[in-house]
């Protein structure tokens, strides 16, 4: 997951450069659409990988869960067997 929100602070600084870059140009010309492109296709990567680390949290949570319930049923069949 860090490695994920890194690259989401890459991308989020590259976009934010770009955004900059733009401005230095007028709102018509080729080169600010350029940069509006890329901004656009970078925005659309950040969303994958937004998507990507929800579903990873969502499954950690899921893991976690199944840790906690057998961690549980371990420590209650270990105060059966020893009187704890």
């Amino acid at each position: 997951m860090t490695q994920i929100s890194s690259a989401m602070t890459d991308l989020s600084a590259k976009i934010a450069d770009y955004d900059m870059l733009q401005n230095d140009f007028e709102p018509n010309s080729a080169e600010a659409k350029a940069f509006q492109e890329k901004i656009q296709r970078l925005n659309q990567v950040n969303k994958r990988l937004e998507q990507q680390m929800q579903k990873i949290q969502t499954q950690l949570q899921i893991i976690e869960a199944e840790y906690n319930t057998y961690d549980q049923m371990i420590q209650s069949n270990l105060q059966r067997m020893y009187g704890g």
